[in-house]
């Protein structure tokens, strides 16, 4: 039960404990106070009975492995070559790995054609396709793969309805997640955590039910200043839920690692190893499949959420768009309080069409002068930017653009240059552009241009509107990563007190403090997470996470966070990350208060570290060249491209597996 004492400001949740031991919590602003060991299920606060069900088949897809819900063809779009080797063997063989019951039939022969992996490179110009151009470049590559690799005719089976199919972006160069992407030479989807990926779902599962126990109670307005991550709205029992699993970022290319989270995965050879963002997204975007055959569905890679709002459902659109609906009418009032006109926006109209239009970054009055030809408006919500549209109107857009597609040239965005101006007046549509400092005559040739486009393709496929939303649940739950801060927060979340720490491991499927583990001399502190490492002596401290650790001696400071580490002796100071050290030196690692340390490796196995600070923004520091670097992010990026991940994944196992073997490690 649930009850709010206004005067306080905070919840008192009152929860039973699977032994029927009843107890209250009292919640103020920031943090639940009291520490809850036993739970049985507990509903989003927030949520009515209708969203609970939701939640429930939602949590039970995404937690089914033996039968987890996924595209027939998931597209992954990287920046080189080397990249799209190492996400279609490492997810053929993973989360989107073949069923096999033993049929040798025929027909199974042909089911087992899915699900398929395909990932390409956009091998664009330098400025980049953006996500308009950069999707039907992907698609059509993904289309002579498929054909290359496995005799199928993509474009076919996705016109005639037989697959549905998902690209996801991993473009972006990790600026602000630095310097961790570098230790993954670029490859930034493959920063991981420290986890098991069996208990991936379980996370996804306790963050949805549970969020309010989940972080922040936030009653303030929350700013997020990325527009790819629209929210920032406010309610006294809305949950803002930052769970950075550390992370990739989208799901298109420039060069980006694999982001390691701290958990560990485990896998058919009987080890565990930290599960990549990427790997998580794709899971938890599954449960849209079975509702999309014949659409490509296109995703963002640092968008982790789970929906309140049906997520099975019958498209009536050619495009449609992720968003969260807001319940209210669009009045100014809810405009400001929501803080709408800082992100895109998604109006849909009120009847049974369900037509809707964006525009982006305007207030209230401006936004409705723009949406007049939509009608009478009955709910307007942020856009998450993840889309998906029909066959035809995938081909469409590929023949209108056959020519910048050929030359890989131009650089368009979806919002801006596609679903705008398919939406809105071209007056509306200049006035938009022009506050993106875009020329009047250009933006008015595109508007002519995409007009033209749109009114020949409706009148040969009038079966579906336009443009249309589908709506997540303005109560869904969400994690931000792609921050260090975030990173270092959120993944510390593991190993806090709280009642919304307590779940988090619990329903990630945490049963104890220490997982996987053999450092049964070591001192853990009763505060501290500890996942698949090996250590003969030390101690962890308060508060502190670790996986895939192994050493002979750990000190290991409070709140630091380490991962995939391997060497003698380990030292981390109070709030250190490390990720990725390898050493074989007497003296092993050592980190003071505050450091950030990584090690860049290179396919011949030498490697350099990089360093930075936890409060170093690596956006802002991304040209410099910190203390303790020889180089700057910036041209440590420059250097790791078309970097050979698979060969140097393999040849930095190698070198943890030398180097724990040379202290009795393994």
């Amino acid at each position: 039960m649930m009850q709010e004492d206004a005067k306080n400001n905070i919840l008192l949740i009152t929860t039973t404990t699977s032994n029927t031991f009843q107890h209250s919590t009292p919640v103020n602003k920031r943090f639940l106070q009291t520490k809850i060991t036993m739970t049985d299920k507990r509903p989003h606060p927030s949520s009515s009975q209708a969203q609970l069900a939701i939640i429930e088949s939602a949590m039970s897809r995404m937690t089914d492995t033996a039968h987890p819900s996924l595209y027939d063809v998931t597209i992954i779009c990287t920046t080189d070559d080397y990249q799209a080797t190492y996400w279609m063997e490492r997810l053929s063989s993973g989360v989107c790995k073949k069923p096999s019951n033993g049929d040798t039939t025929a027909a199974a022969d042909v089911a087992s054609t899915y699900p398929m992996v395909l990932a390409v490179s956009e091998d664009w110009s330098a400025s980049g396709a953006g996500n308009g151009l950069g999707t039907l470049y992907a698609f059509q590559k993904a289309c002579g793969v498929a054909a290359e690799k496995y005799g199928v005719d993509l474009k076919k089976e996705l016109g005639e309805k037989r697959i549905s199919a998902a690209l996801y972006h991993t473009a972006g160069k990790g600026t602000r997640l630095a310097p961790l992407p570098a230790s993954e030479n670029n490859n930034k989807p493959g920063v991981v955590s420290s986890l098991d990926v069996a208990l991936f779902g379980m996370l996804l599962c306790v963050l949805c039910e549970f969020g309010l126990w989940m972080l922040l109670l936030e009653t303030e307005k929350i700013d997020c200043k990325r527009s790819s991550m629209p929210i920032s709205w406010y309610s006294p029992k809305f949950v803002r839920i930052n769970f950075l699993m550390a992370s990739t970022h989208v799901f298109h290319s420039t060069p980006n690692p694999p982001k390691k989270l701290p958990v560990c995965h485990l896998l058919s050879t009987g080890t565990h190893e930290p599960i990549t963002v990427l790997e998580a997204v794709v899971r938890q975007t599954g449960i849209y499949a079975p509702s999309r055959p014949g659409r490509l569905s296109v995703y963002w890679g640092d968008q982790i959420f789970v929906p309140t709002s049906p997520f099975e459902y019958t498209p009536t659109h050619h495009v449609d768009i992720m968003c969260t609906l807001f319940e209210e009418p669009p009045t100014e009032k809810v405009w400001v309080d929501r803080g709408l006109e800082k992100y895109g926006v998604i109006a849909v109209a009120t009847g049974e069409s369900g037509d809707a239009a964006q525009v982006e970054k305007v207030d209230h009055p401006t936004a409705m002068r723009m949406l007049k030809n939509l009608g009478d408006i009955g709910r307007v919500g942020p856009s998450l930017g993840s889309f998906s549209v029909s066959a035809e109107i995938l081909d469409a857009l590929c023949e209108e653009f056959k020519e910048e597609l050929a030359a890989k040239d131009g650089k368009l965005d979806t919002d801006p240059h596609f679903w705008m101006p398919l939406t809105l007046p071209q007056d509306e549509y200049i006035s938009l552009m022009s506050q993106k400092g875009v020329a009047e005559d250009e933006s008015r040739a595109h508007h002519i241009r995409m007009t033209k486009m749109k009114d020949s393709f409706l009148a040969a496929n009038p079966e579906l509107g336009l443009f249309g939303a589908v709506d997540v649940g303005n109560n869904a739950c969400w994690w931000d990563y792609g921050q260090l801060k975030l990173y270092i927060a959120n993944n510390l979340k593991l190993a806090e007190e709280g009642a919304d720490a307590d779940l988090l491991r619990r329903f990630f499927g945490v049963t104890s403090r220490v997982m996987n583990s053999d450092v049964s001399d070591v001192k853990v502190s009763e505060s501290a997470f500890v996942s698949s490492c090996k250590a003969k002596s030390g101690s962890v401290g308060a508060h502190s996470t670790i996986a895939a650790v192994e050493a002979e001696d750990i000190q290991i400071g409070e709140d630091a966070i380490v991962v995939n580490c391997a060497a003698k002796n380990i030292v981390a100071g109070k709030g250190a990350v490390l990720y990725n050290l390898i050493s074989e030196a007497e003296e092993g690692i050592v980190a003071e208060d505050g450091d950030v340390i990584v090690a860049v490796t290179n396919v011949d196995g030498s490697s350099m570290l990089l360093r930075s600070k936890i409060d170093i923004c690596g956006g802002g520091a991304w040209k410099k060249v910190l203390d303790g670097n020889t180089m700057s992010f910036e041209e440590v990026h420059k250097q790791n491209r078309d970097a050979d991940v698979s060969a140097i994944e393999k040849k930095r196992k190698e070198m943890y597996k030398k180097a724990s073997s040379s202290f009795g490690g393994n």
